[in-house]
């Protein structure tokens, strides 16, 4: 069993070589190009949208889930 935790070994070391450098970039790297803070009034109003949803079914799920269960499509 030596060789399966060498091999165990390294793509632990290979995998935190990896995810390590993207914190890296995210948080101690300076910023390439600016990106666009003026978003459109739909696009705000869609992920307010789905976020209350999604908010809403982890605080009631069996009312939504109700809901959801009363709809006939066919």
């Amino acid at each position: 069993m030596y060789f399966l935790a060498i091999v165990g070994l390294l793509s632990t070391v290979v995998a935190a070589f990896y995810y390590l450098r993207i914190i890296k970039i995210m948080y101690f790297d300076k910023e390439k190009e600016k990106y666009d803070t003026d978003h459109s009034l739909w696009l705000k109003f869609s992920l307010m949208f789905s976020t209350l949803l999604i908010l809403i079914y982890f605080i009631f799920p069996s009312q939504l889930i109700e809901v959801v269960s009363r709809i006939n499509i066919i």
